[in-house]
């Protein structure tokens, strides 16, 4: 199974880029009043979230779960074997106004790692554990704040 974000990311991002040209035309030719310091800063922050659009990856079979996500000029790719997976429990971590959801992952040979979920990741997670589920993995609230291993 292969998870992508939702058409909508894609539309929004293409109509902020042709809002930008827009703007962008109508500063060049004088008609606009938009700061140009304004229309670059906006520019640059599409410029960084569109690609990632594209770069980030999920997928799941019966054997493990791939994903690559990150920046797109370095892309962090993973994979999670679920025969070598005991457990998984969920907590979140709060940064700044968000929330952000960990995975703790127990290796049936003792040790584990936690995984910060993607955007990604985020939206399809329901989905995710329900596959683990089938899987024999067993999902459950974290009983302790403290972590595993640092974020891979």
């Amino acid at each position: 199974m292969v998870f992508s974000y939702p058409a909508i990311f894609t539309w929004i991002s293409l109509l902020g880029v042709f809002w930008i040209t827009i703007c962008w035309w109508r500063y060049s030719t004088g008609l606009g009043r938009m700061p140009l310091l304004a229309l670059i800063a906006i520019s640059l922050i599409l410029l960084v979230y569109v690609p990632q659009l594209f770069v980030h990856k999920l997928r799941v079979d019966d054997q493990q779960m791939y994903w690559k996500d990150g920046y797109w000029w370095k892309p962090n790719s993973q994979t999670l074997k679920f025969d070598e997976v005991a457990s998984v429990c969920t907590t979140t971590q709060s940064s700044g106004r968000s929330k952000n959801i960990i995975w703790r992952i127990t290796y049936k040979t003792k040790g584990g790692r936690d995984i910060l979920l993607s955007e990604l990741l985020s939206l399809n997670a329901s989905q995710i554990e329900t596959l683990m589920r089938e899987r024999g993995i067993v999902l459950r609230p974290c009983q302790t704040s403290k972590p595993c291993l640092p974020f891979d």
